[in-house]
């Protein structure tokens, strides 16, 4: 007879332990992660030598929609107030990749209904800047 694999991890005193946890403990990892994913957006927004870079946050909110939903009003606050102008457009660049995962977006658009008169304000602030350029909005 085969032996079974076992679920879990082999410690190195060989005793096993149980890989996953609590149930509790998602809830746990989640709230941290999107604490540590909220201190970050908001710095690569506001600081200038950020480990993040765009195509890095892109791709966290392609494959993590939920959690990037959950962001979106830290991303709308960024529309018209980051660091600088090209931030601006790097922030409505990240809000254009959020809307491209319509199954994200909850019953009805919910999701982004939330967000929508406050986006409203950030856009109109953002085509009212003083140096505004196309090529920081394409």
């Amino acid at each position: 007879a085969t032996p079974r694999p076992h679920k879990g991890k082999r410690r190195a005193d060989g005793s096993q332990r149980k890989v996953g946890g609590a149930a509790g403990s998602s809830d746990a990892l989640d709230a941290r992660v999107h604490a540590l994913l909220t201190q970050h957006f908001g710095a690569f927004y506001s600081e200038k030598k950020c480990r993040l870079n765009g195509r890095l946050v892109v791709k966290l909110l392609e494959r993590m929609p939920l959690l990037g939903w959950s962001l979106a009003p830290l991303v709308v606050s960024k529309v018209a107030g980051a660091r600088d102008a090209f931030l601006c457009g790097e922030a409505c660049s990240h809000l254009s990749a959020l809307l491209q995962q319509k199954p994200a977006l909850g019953a009805g658009a919910s999701r982004l209904l939330r967000i929508l008169p406050e986006l409203q304000v950030q856009f109109l602030s953002l085509l009212t800047r003083d140096g505004l350029k196309s090529k920081h909005l394409a």
